[in-house]
This record gives structure tokens, C-alpha cells and sequence, in this order.
């Protein structure tokens, strides 16, 4: 039963999808996902799946636990905090040290902490932006943010990539904004609604705040819903120079052919998978033009899919002529037994895929 080792659905669930994903025990759980550690998460193509806004959820937590203060031991909004950010520090730890098999889609199970804790984060800040070291906390929240988010954007290869001076240009210009916002608050009584051009200032950093931090998650996850989407382990994103993005075809971005499997072969480093060059009897090779003899009949190159048999059905000869004898390895003949051994091929693919 899937990759249990006695075909049973408790070994199944707390063994093969349980615990040997944390250890990298298991005959199942190789080890795919490059070098573990507290900055795993921060490096290769996990970097660009989940941490785009990870530095501003940071900062916004700790903000908001200083906002909140002294509350009473029962108030929602610290019980809230605590718990959106105990979700993503164990959530987080264990992606960083599980030594088992760990694909980037993994990290889709932090993106609800992180998307609470900066809206929570946001909203104490605006409830106290007439507080001058609260807009200054922002400024700083969206230097590192955009900084951040401008680095992920420049290792697209080939992408848009003025998208990253974008980013920069328009975070910058934020951060000045809430500077100065916060200079014409510093030294005045918090309850003073200050100026109406500190508030205008305001009002606009913050918006391009907002288009700073989400320029880049944005655009890339606007690719993502463009691009085709093929095999069984999906990476969001264009192809980038600390490794693959979404691919398609037998071996790219850890799509088909991956994971050490038939015709693929595993990256430590990042778990992402590139094409080898395994073929199997009968199925194309991908180089396009050239052919490949196999000992039961020859298929012409195509896209990487497998090789068609002689035409005509089984047992039938094509038109106006007799049916070709082909003898296979174990006496088998015709064209239908070429299909079958073709069938056998796939449906060993499919286990394999599964496993």
C-alpha cells in the first residue's frame, strides 16, 4: 500500500508519511531536499515558494506583541499572535531539520501564519501610527521586505527583470515616506491628529508599502497561473539561477523522470530533479530528429512520449500489405505484443510514480 513496507495503512501514515520524513528513515524517504538547517528555508528555490513576506511577519510579530503590551492575561489579540507565530516556528523548524524527503510545495503550510501575522501586524500599526518610532518600525519593516522580495526577483533567469528596480525604487520611496511621516509626529503628544499633509504622507507610504511587499509574490505567482503545469511535484515560479522553476517535460523542475526515477536523477541540493539519461525499450529518446531502435521495431523522436508502434491494429496488417513479423525477446510476435510489452512499460512507470 503505497510506500508502507507491510502494506498497511497505520505503517503508511505514521511511518512512510510520518516520521521517516522527519528522520529520513524508510526504504521510501531518500533523502531530497539539500542540506538541513535554519536557514534551509532561506536558500535554493525553498526560498521563493514561502519567504517573501516571512522578514515582515517577523518584525510585525514582535511589533504587536510591544503594541499589545501589558493586557490583560485573556486578550484576543495576543492569544492570536501567539498562536499564528507558534504555528510558523514549529511549522518552520521542522521544514529546516526533517532529513526526509521535503518537495518546496511542502512549505505551502506556512503561508496561513504568515499571512495572519502580517495582518494583525498592520492593523495595531495603524491604530498607533501616531506614534513616531511605530511608523519608523514600518519604514524599516518595508527597507528589509523589499530588499528581500527584490534579491527573490533577480534570480529569475530571462524574467521581467526590471520588476526588481521596481520593487526597489517603490520601496525606497515608502521608506522615505514613513521617515518622514514619523519626523513630523517626533516630540508631540500622541493624542495631536498631527498635520493634515503628515497624515496625507502617511496615508500614501502605506499604500506604497502595501505595492512594495506585494509586487513581487504577485507577479510571481501571476506566471505560475500562465505557465503549463505538468508532473507531480509543481514549483511556482519561472525558472530561476538557484534552481528550477515550473517545467515541463520528463525531468524538469523535478516533474517526471524525477527523483532518481527512470530516465531522472535526484538534486541533493535543492530537490529538484534533472533529466538522465536512462531510456526504456521502445521509447523515444528526446534529442529531436534521431531515432531509437528497440529489439522488437524502431520509434521516430518526438516530445519525450513513448514510441508508437507499426500501424494497424493488432494482429492486422497495414494497408495493401501483409502484417509484419516482429519476434520479441520472448518469442512473442506481431505488433500487438510490442503494444502490450509498451503497456507493461507505462504501468510500471505509474508504480514507480506512486511509490
Amino acid at each position: 500500500m503505497g510506500g508502507s513496507t507491510d502494506n498497511s495503512f497505520l505503517n503508511l501514515t505514521f511511518a512512510y508519511n510520518g516520521l521517516d520524513r522527519i528522520t529520513g528513515g524508510g526504504s521510501g524517504n531518500n533523502k531530497i531536499g539539500g542540506a538541513t538547517g535554519l536557514l534551509r528555508l532561506w536558500k535554493g528555490t525553498y526560498a521563493n515558494q514561502v519567504s517573501w513576506l516571512a522578514p515582515a511577519a517577523i518584525v510585525l510579530t514582535v511589533l504587536a506583541l510591544i503594541l499589545i503590551g501589558r493586557a490583560r492575561r485573556t486578550d484576543g489579540r495576543r492569544a492570536h499572535v501567539v498562536i499564528w507565530f507558534c504555528w510558523l516556528a514549529v511549522t518552520w523548524l521542522v521544514f529546516s531539520f526533517m532529513s526526509g524527503t521535503f518537495h518546496q510545495y511542502y512549505t505551502v503550510a506556512l503561508t496561513p501564519a504568515i499571512a495572519a501575522l502580517v495582518g494583525i501586524g498592520v492593523g495595531l500599526a495603524k491604530e498607533h501610527a501616531r506614534k513616531a518610532w511605530v511608523l519608523f518600525t514600518l519604514a524599516g519593516t518595508t527597507v528589509v521586505t523589499t530588499a528581500w522580495g527584490a534579491f527573490l526577483l533577480s534570480t529569475a533567469t530571462n524574467w521581467f527583470s526590471w520588476l526588481t528596480w521596481v520593487v526597489l525604487a517603490v520601496g525606497a520611496l515608502c521608506a522615505i515616506g514613513l521617515t518622514v511621516a514619523g519626523s513630523l509626529r517626533y516630540g508631540k503628544d500622541e493624542a495631536d491628529p498631527g498635520t493634515r499633509r503628515g497624515r496625507l504622507i502617511t496615508r500614501a507610504a502605506a499604500t506604497l508599502a502595501i505595492v512594495a511587499a506585494l509586487l513581487g509574490p504577485v507577479a510571481w505567482s501571476a506566471n505560475t497561473i500562465e505557465s503549463a503545469h505538468t508532473g507531480s511535484i509543481p514549483i511556482a515560479g519561472p525558472t530561476t539561477s538557484n534552481g528550477d522553476g515550473m517545467g515541463g517535460g520528463p525531468g524538469g523542475g523535478g516533474q517526471a523522470g524525477g527523483q532518481g526515477g527512470p530516465g531522472g536523477q535526484s538534486d541533493d541540493s535543492d530537490g529538484s530533479s534533472s533529466a538522465g539519461s536512462g531510456t526504456l525499450s521502445g521509447a523515444a529518446t528526446p534529442s529531436a530528429g534521431s531515432t531509437s531502435s528497440s529489439e522488437s521495431g524502431s520509434t521516430e523522436a518526438g516530445d519525450g512520449e513513448m514510441g508508437q508502434p507499426p500501424s494497424g491494429s493488432d494482429g492486422e496488417a497495414p494497408e495493401g500489405g501483409e502484417a509484419p513479423e516482429r519476434r520479441g525477446p520472448r518469442g512473442s510476435r506481431g505488433p500487438g505484443a510490442l503494444r502490450h510489452r509498451l503497456d507493461e512499460r507505462v504501468r510500471g512507470l505509474v508504480r514507480l510514480e506512486q511509490h
